[in-house]
């Protein structure tokens, strides 16, 4: 069974041409401006100027199961979380993942995995699988949640204080103002 292919994909793969013989396949995707756009909008961040994916899927023993190797580049600009000033972080990530089918009724068990019970996994349907999407995953777990400007730190700002939407609870721990803390400021301006 082949799952038709979805139009917002960004590089479908099909799994069942890749065969035993070891070499694996290469494959690699580079991400259009408007593909690094949609990242940018999805992650949550100013700009994805630059992705890509270089990777080799390898059939394991195990019918269905596939082992992913390779490395994943990208430019990003994230807004500093105490001056909003942009902060660009060059990410370069070597990805090792397991690919395991999703079979009904079958609960899946880590001991399946054998030797490779260290590596992170992701479970598939059908024959297709999106090498783009698989590596915009990984990039958002990769992203710095908490971004700094060179040389700006959250003891710039001390306990208690507040700057454009941030408040510094205790030394090094920067939170998001709630937004009925705002509100209530606010209201005793006025």
């Amino acid at each position: 069974m082949t799952n038709a292919v979805d139009p917002n994909s960004y590089f479908p793969v099909n799994l069942s041409v890749i065969g035993a013989d070891g070499d694996g396949a290469p494959y690699e995707f580079v991400a259009n401006s408007e593909q690094c756009s949609d990242f940018a909008t999805r992650f949550g961040c100013v700009e994805v100027s630059s992705f890509a994916i270089r990777v080799k899927i390898n059939s394991l023993r195990k019918e269905g199961h596939f082992l992913i190797s390779g490395v994943i580049r990208a430019r990003v600009v994230q807004n500093c979380v105490v001056s909003l000033v942009p902060v660009v972080s060059e990410i370069e990530h070597n990805l090792e993942l397991l690919l395991l089918p999703e079979t009904e009724g079958e609960v899946f068990e880590t001991e399946s995995m054998g030797d490779n019970e260290d590596i992170d996994f992701e479970v598939y349907t059908g024959n297709m699988i999106d090498i783009g999407d698989i590596g915009a995953v990984e990039l958002a777990l990769l992203l710095d949640p908490y971004p700094r400007a060179p040389g700006v730190s959250a003891t710039d700002l001390e306990p208690g204080a507040k700057d454009k939407g941030y408040e510094v609870l205790e030394e090094e721990q920067v939170s998001r103002n709630s937004p009925f803390k705002v509100l209530a400021a606010l209201k005793g301006k006025g």
